[in-house]
């Protein structure tokens, strides 16, 4: 009785380390792909001397939403071919990943359009969204 407890216990562990592995991997290829330059062009923006208002305003905030989406559509997807296999949570995941790609892509459209056409102004609520 004590043993298989034990058993359950190390099995337990073990799968939390294997996703502590997984997701210290992704956060590294991640702050390595999106973040460094994210921080790069926040030091560039700040050295140009423009207002912190405008910097919600900025169209780029949905191309890494996306971005973010996709990276973390791909590695629920292998998660759950690794491990779980596919029923109706990988359904879902990847329901809810394809539906924040097409919500960031409308979104990014909106605001590039606002950025380029001087007649097009989008609400202060839009802003929010996007953040």
């Amino acid at each position: 009785m004590i043993r298989s407890i034990f058993r359950a216990i190390l099995k337990a562990a073990l799968f939390l380390l294997k996703g502590c592995v997984l997701f210290s991997e992704w956060f590294v290829e991640v702050s390595g792909f999106i973040l460094l330059p994210l921080i790069v062009y926040l030091i560039a923006f700040i050295s140009l001397d423009r207002p912190a208002s405008e910097l919600a305003q900025l169209p780029e905030w949905m191309f890494i939403s996306i971005i973010l989406y996709g990276e973390v559509l791909k590695r629920l997807v292998i998660f759950y071919r690794r491990f779980r296999g596919f029923d109706l949570k990988f359904i879902r995941v990847i329901s809810m990943g394809i539906i924040g790609i097409t919500i960031s892509s409308i979104l990014l459209c909106f605001s590039l359009i606002a950025e380029h056409k001087p007649g097009f102004v989008l609400p202060k609520a839009f802003y929010f969204l996007q953040a």
